[in-house]
């Protein structure tokens, strides 16, 4: 699928026009220069790869910010270009500047066009600096809203894991508050959230979102990540492949903090424990 948009960005456009038209003016090369911008549509494949990376969230907000400033230097650009097409004929807000160097130029244009895009009001000197503002104020409140929205979104995604906690806290908490629990309980169920917020641990919704994989991705990672801690135990380390495969299958992912009730003597056992991981705390 990426083959017209290769074609595309490999087309030399300004090349071509070269062949047929000689003696471009100033004006006409600063078109030229715009016959290039399809070769950005190469970047797609560079971002697609950097939306596979682990901060993936961070990377997508530099992507945005870097959008955002080449649609300003797109606007900036154009408006320039109006500028020298009916430079002497009309009058612009760069006439301000005088005796300026062209970078300056492009310096106030970009300003100029940033504050365009998130709404503020410039002074326009002429009918078609006027519309050309019109235009950009209208795209610029509708690009606005997207950036905003898309970065809003990215800085809640962040941390998935701290998200999805936290909203199952919430929920859990006003359940039990609704019935009326002791304190003492709902203090347990906020150090377990904490516990697994601090350490970005994805508890049993994690095992339980992972069994709905195909059959045979779900056991070959089971197999890694529970056939050695299985075959350690004298239990089953003789036991056929193919039954470690059966068992590992079916163990469950489960949290305990420190002082939690696991198994009484005397309780009829229904399960067996696996202990994967302990963390101590410190004391003060």
């Amino acid at each position: 699928t990426w083959f017209f948009v290769d074609l595309t960005a490999s087309i030399p456009f300004d090349v071509i026009v070269l062949w047929f038209v000689s003696n471009l003016s100033n004006e006409g090369l600063i078109a030229l220069g715009l016959l290039r911008t399809p070769r950005l549509l190469r970047l797609g494949r560079l971002l697609r790869y950097f939306d596979r990376m682990k901060g993936a969230n961070i990377v997508r907000m530099g992507k945005l910010l870097f959008f955002m400033a080449l649609v300003a230097h797109w606007v900036s650009c154009l408006w320039f270009m109006l500028y020298r097409i009916t430079h002497g004929e009309l009058n612009w807000s760069y006439d301000l500047l005088t005796n300026a160097k062209t970078m300056t130029y492009y310096v106030e244009a970009y300003l100029q066009s940033f504050l365009l895009m998130i709404g503020n009001d410039i002074s326009p000197q002429n009918n078609i600096e006027r519309l050309y503002c019109t235009g950009i104020l209208v795209i610029g409140a509708c690009f606005y809203a997207i950036v905003v929205g898309h970065m809003s979104l990215l800085v809640n995604n962040m941390n998935p894991t701290a998200s999805r906690h936290k909203f199952k806290k919430d929920i859990i908490n006003n359940t039990v508050r609704y019935l009326g629990a002791p304190r003492d309980i709902a203090g347990r169920i906020d150090q377990y959230f904490d516990y697994l917020t601090t350490y970005s641990h994805p508890g049993p919704d994690g095992m339980a979102l992972i069994s709905q994989l195909p059959s045979s991705m779900f056991q070959d990672i089971a197999i890694w990540m529970y056939k050695d801690l299985v075959t350690k135990v004298p239990l089953f380390k003789e036991c056929e492949p193919a039954f470690i495969a059966q068992l590992v299958i079916r163990l469950r992912l489960a949290v305990f903090l420190p002082s939690e009730v696991i198994f009484r003597i005397g309780d009829v056992g229904h399960e067996m424990y696996f202990i994967t991981k302990v963390r101590r705390e410190e004391e003060a």
